[in-house]
């Protein structure tokens, strides 16, 4: 089986997904300091509002914004970090990292970057940093995802991409592709139902200056 959502459809009613939409146009900033640490979220109050007057969203908000809540903002911002060497390094050199990061209605996932510094104009104030990211050791959800009698099992997680950086002004743009495979097992009075997923995504991250 296949389950999608376009929010450009008006078909949607009744999918489960559709509720994603309510956040499409709300602007959700995130201040951080100039080591790339998370130091406020706000916004998200605007999705949850929006949310709240689905009525299919009322048994299910509590675990809405605890998976996608402040903290799922938090960890998105800190991979940029997560991407960057832990110590000095040159052009060619590599670096590894192992991180924490939180999946919405999972839970946190370590994941294992593998990154290299590609270039370093003549300045040495703007850089761009290449990487590669795989799951180190994968989660296993609650019994109820969403208000669903489903648990998420064996799931992976990989991640490619580049960030390009203004070392000196503090602002970065990160691209990265990531792929993620995962078996849904469904609770039924007939029997549990195994569903496998894969998931295709693009991520996009722009830091800027604060205004």
């Amino acid at each position: 089986n296949e389950l999608s959502y376009d929010s450009a459809d008006g078909e949607n009613a009744g999918n489960p997904l559709a509720i994603l939409g309510k956040m499409i146009g709300v602007e959700i900033t995130v201040t951080m300091s100039k080591d790339l640490e998370v130091i406020d979220v706000s916004g998200m109050d605007q999705v949850w509002d929006r949310m709240a007057q689905d009525p299919q969203a009322g048994p299910v908000m509590a675990q809405l914004k605890e998976s996608m809540g402040d903290n799922l903002m938090r960890g998105m911002m800190t991979q940029a970090s997560n991407m960057l060497p832990p110590h000095e390094v040159a052009v060619g050199e590599s670096w590894q990292r192992q991180v924490d990061l939180p999946i919405p209605f999972i839970g946190d996932a370590k994941l294992q970057y593998d990154g290299v510094l590609k270039s370093l104009d003549a300045t040495g104030q703007k850089a761009k940093v290449e990487f590669v990211c795989s799951m180190v050791s994968g989660v296993e959800s609650p019994r109820q995802m969403v208000g669903i009698p489903a648990q998420i099992k064996n799931m992976y997680l990989s991640q490619e991409g580049w960030s390009d950086m203004d070392i000196k002004a503090g602002i970065s743009t990160t691209h990265i592709d990531q792929n993620m495979k995962m078996t849904m097992v469904i609770t039924s009075p007939e029997g549990d139902q195994q569903m496998d997923v894969t998931q295709e995504g693009v991520i996009k991250m722009t830091i800027t200056q604060a205004q």
